[in-house]
């Protein structure tokens, strides 16, 4: 399942980021995808889908190659933990754990670009990692919601990694 959302969102971001481009934001499927694997099923560490799909996203970008992946690795061992302790049961909590990894990881690859020469700092924080950290939560949420649907509020093995009792669908 991991190889279908993997490929799904490298294709997603090799062909819709430059036709969804709002200025120096740019949609990162493949951020999404990390994310809502580690919201969705926070018991279960995916370091090597994290990993992988790193690599990917720096072949697909100007960042130096692993760079990303280091980003997603730092994201999938503190965001569960995260999870663990504040819960994912409210949904405005599962939407600030989302901006909170979207933030740090777009400030870790900005610290990244700034070391490498390829991007300011300060002009890499205003201009492309607070955009696209919205950007990136907006499509999370969305893809959330939708994920949420889909599994019934609850992980592949029925535990109760997601719930969200005050949101309702219809």
């Amino acid at each position: 399942m991991l190889a279908i959302i993997g490929t799904v969102a490298a294709v997603l971001q090799l062909l819709l980021t430059p036709a969804l481009t709002f200025g120096d934001a740019t949609p990162g499927f493949i951020a999404v995808a990390v994310v809502i694997t580690i919201v969705m099923f926070p018991d279960e560490p995916h370091y090597v889908f994290a990993f992988v799909m790193g690599i990917v996203a720096d072949l697909l970008s100007q960042s130096p190659v692993g760079a990303t992946a280091f980003c997603f690795l730092a994201c999938m061992f503190l965001l569960p933990k995260a999870v663990e302790v504040l819960g994912n049961d409210n949904f405005i909590m599962t939407i600030v754990m989302i901006f909170a990894a979207m933030i740090a990881m777009e400030l870790m690859l900005c610290v990244f670009l700034a070391a490498s020469g390829i991007l300011g700092f300060i002009d890499g924080i205003v201009h492309v990692a607070l955009p696209c950290a919205v950007y990136d939560t907006i499509l999370a949420v969305l893809v959330y919601l939708v994920c949420f649907r889909f599994t019934r509020g609850h992980t592949h093995r029925g535990t109760s990694g997601v719930t969200m009792s005050n949101v309702r669908f219809h």
